[in-house]
C-alpha cells in the first residue's frame, strides 16, 4: 500500500482527487437509492436485499471513465484505494496512572488518536484543559488506534494495559463507527445495497453492546463519553440527502443503545461539520484538523456542563 501511495504522488494524482471521486460515485449512487424509496425506507428480506439494486454499476462506469482521463498504472488501483488515507505519524506519549493522578482514558479509532491534528490526543487535549479547572495532577492515557472498528476494539479490551488503565479511569472517552460505515463501502464497493448499510449497522451495534458491558465490568463508576460519527462530505455533497440520512441513522441507533447504560451520554458532533466544513478538517478530507478538535472538544466540555447542572440541580 505504501508503495501504491507513493506512485500517486510521484504520478500526481492525490489522495483528495481520489477521495471526491470515490465519495461522488456514492453519492451518485445513492441518487439513483432516491428512485427506489421502499428499498431504503425499508429493509428488503434478505432474498431481497442480495440483490442488485438497479443502477450499482454506476460504480463500475464511473471507474472505467477515470481510468480514461488516468491512464497511467495508478488509476488501476482505484477500486482497491476506496476511502483509504495516508497515516500520519502519531505516537502518544505513554502515561502512568499513579494514586494522586485524575485520569482521563481514550479508547477507539483515530479520532481519539488525533490523526489529522498537528499533535497527539485530538479533543483529549481540550478536555484535559476542562479538568485541569477542578482537578491536580490530570493525565491523558490515548489507546486511540488508527483504522480501528468495533471488533478490533473489542479484541484490544484484552491487552492487559488498556483493561488496568480502564479500570483507574475517573472519565472515558470513546470514538467508534467511522471506520465500520466506511467498511460497508468498501467491502461492497461495485454493489453497494441499502441492506448491506443495515446489517453493517446491526453487526457494530453487536460489538458495542460487549464493548459497553466489558467496560462496566472493569469501572462500574467512571463516566463514559461516546463522540458521534460525522459527514465529511455534507457541505460540498449536502445535496445528497441520502448519505447524511445513513450517518444520521447510524448515530441515533448508537445513542438508543448507550442509553441501557448508566451514567454513559453519547456526544452528538455531526452538526459541526455541516457549515464551513472545510475549515475544520484536515488535508486528507476525513479527519478534523485541530480547529476541528477543538469544536468536538468544546462540544463535549458542553455536555459535560449540562449534565453537572443537572446534577446539581435535580428536579
Amino acid at each position: 500500500m505504501e508503495v501504491f501511495l507513493s506512485k500517486m504522488k510521484k504520478d500526481g494524482i492525490s489522495m483528495k482527487k481520489v477521495f471526491i471521486f470515490l465519495i461522488t460515485a456514492v453519492a451518485v449512487t445513492l441518487i439513483l437509492y432516491s428512485a427506489h424509496p421502499s428499498e431504503i425506507n425499508s429493509p428488503a428480506p434478505v432474498e431481497e436485499e442480495e440483490q442488485f439494486i438497479e443502477g450499482a454499476e454506476v460504480f463500475s462506469d464511473a471507474i472505467e471513465a477515470e481510468k480514461k482521463l488516468f491512464p497511467d498504472e495508478a488509476a488501476r488501483y482505484l477500486e482497491t484505494v476506496a476511502f483509504e488515507y495516508i497515516e500520519p505519524e502519531i505516537d502518544p506519549a505513554a502515561v502512568d496512572i499513579n494514586d494522586d493522578s485524575f485520569a482521563i482514558v481514550g479508547i477507539g479509532d483515530s479520532l481519539t488518536l488525533g490523526t489529522g491534528g498537528k499533535d497527539a490526543n485530538g479533543y483529549l487535549n481540550s478536555v484535559k484543559r476542562y479538568y485541569e479547572k477542578t482537578n491536580d495532577d490530570v493525565v491523558v492515557v490515548n489507546h486511540g488506534e488508527y483504522g480501528a472498528q468495533a471488533h478490533h476494539l473489542l479484541n484490544k479490551l484484552n491487552d492487559s494495559n488498556m483493561e488496568s488503565d480502564i479500570r483507574r479511569a475517573d472519565v472515558l472517552f470513546m470514538t467508534l463507527g467511522g471506520n465500520d460505515l466506511v467498511s460497508v463501502f468498501n467491502h461492497n464497493f461495485t454493489h453497494l445495497t441499502i441492506g448491506d448499510f443495515t446489517k453493517g449497522e446491526e453487526s457494530f451495534k453487536a460489538d458495542l453492546r460487549k464493548i459497553m458491558s466489558t467496560v462496566r465490568l472493569l469501572n462500574e463508576d467512571a463516566p463514559v463519553y461516546f463522540i458521534g460519527i460525522f459527514n465529511p462530505v455534507y457541505e460540498s455533497l449536502g445535496e445528497i440527502k441520502e448519505f447524511n440520512e445513513i450517518i444520521t441513522s447510524w448515530n441515533g441507533s448508537t445513542k438508543d443503545l448507550l442509553e441501557m447504560y448508566p451514567n454513559t451520554t453519547f456526544v452528538p458532533v455531526q452538526h459541526l461539520f455541516e457549515k464551513d466544513a472545510s475549515l475544520y478538517l484536515s488535508e486528507d478530507l476525513f479527519h478534523p484538523n485541530d480547529e476541528g478538535y477543538e469544536r468536538i472538544g468544546d462540544e463535549i466540555i458542553s455536555r459535560t456542563e449540562e449534565i453537572l447542572m443537572v446534577q446539581r440541580n435535580p428536579l
